[in-house]
């Protein structure tokens, strides 16, 4: 048989981890909230990850010091994730009056922007995507 290994939580007044121990000396893995109770990091062996929030209380940043580098979200005056933006480049998200998305871009490898549009019927079911690029265009479709 084997030997298991104990994971030990502890919790802060709010009934919220703070942090995570292992038996098998696995470094402990510890995490701080905001006053809305939101991560706002998390520490462990490989370093740190941390979030930032907007008054909203979205999710507007993402750093880790462990190699992965800042991502950073933003939002349109309905609340619609409009870009999120990271080492690649940016990626853009538009939605019509309704909120349903209609198209996301981004950047390819090549230096060039890919753009995917979506059509739906009047209910705001997908009914076509399109993926279009600077190499080709892909059409697919659900009726």
């Amino acid at each position: 048989t084997g030997t298991g290994v104990i994971v030990t939580y502890g919790y802060d007044r709010n009934d919220r981890v703070v942090s995570t121990s292992f038996s098998d000396y696995t470094p402990t893995v510890r995490y701080t909230y905001n006053a809305r109770g939101q991560v706002t990091s998390r520490v462990d062996s490989s370093g740190t990850t941390s979030w930032g929030y907007d008054q909203a209380g979205r999710l507007v940043s993402r750093a880790n010091t462990a190699g992965g580098g800042t991502i950073g979200y933003g939002y349109d005056k309905a609340g619609n994730l409009v870009s999120k933006t990271d080492t690649r480049g940016t990626t853009r998200y538009a939605f019509d009056a309704s909120g349903t998305p209609v198209s996301l871009s981004y950047a390819t490898a090549g230096g060039g922007t890919a753009t995917t549009t979506f059509a739906t019927d009047d209910r705001g079911r997908r009914t076509d995507t399109w993926l279009a690029s600077s190499q080709a265009n892909t059409v697919w479709a659900a009726h």
